[in-house]
């Protein structure tokens, strides 16, 4: 999600991030309906094959995620995405909106984006709070276009 200069994104990179994503989408479970790529990684899936004089997308060096919130879901709801991310392999970062893993021996960070008026723009939403759960997204207005989109 933190923009990083295009030089630094490499073929290599970009592949990692989607290895990730298969990973992170296969172990979801139920989640997988309320997630939405967006980010550096979504142009190669939108377009497709460039023609010859276009410009190659530049890659990318995470996956960004928009998420549907749970507005009325319960603590194990929240609880149920933290235990599927742990057993594919993800571990909560900081900030606690990040997840990661180890791809081919390189990091792969996965940001989770909502939108909400509960919290401020750009503020880490936490949705059940004080009830044990620790799964937090990013605050980023117009998320969720993405997801009424999908």
């Amino acid at each position: 999600m933190l923009g990083n200069h295009q030089d630094e994104y490499g073929h290599q990179g970009t592949l990692n991030c989607e290895r990730a994503l298969v990973t992170l989408i296969g172990g979801l479970g139920p989640w997988g309906k309320r997630i939405v790529l967006v980010g550096g990684l979504a142009p190669r899936y939108i377009v497709g094959s460039l023609p010859p004089t276009a410009s190659p997308h530049a890659g990318t060096t995470d996956v960004d995620l928009a998420i549907e919130l749970a507005v009325e879901g319960s603590v194990e709801t929240y609880a149920t995405l933290q235990e599927n991310l742990k057993k594919s392999g993800f571990q909560m970062g900081q900030p606690s909106y990040q997840w990661s893993r180890l791809v081919d021996g390189s990091k792969v960070t996965v940001d989770f984006l909502c939108e909400t008026d509960r919290v401020a723009a750009s503020a880490i939403y936490k949705p059940k709070h004080g009830t044990g759960s620790r799964f937090d997204a990013f605050n980023a207005p117009g998320v969720k276009l993405a997801i009424e989109d999908f």
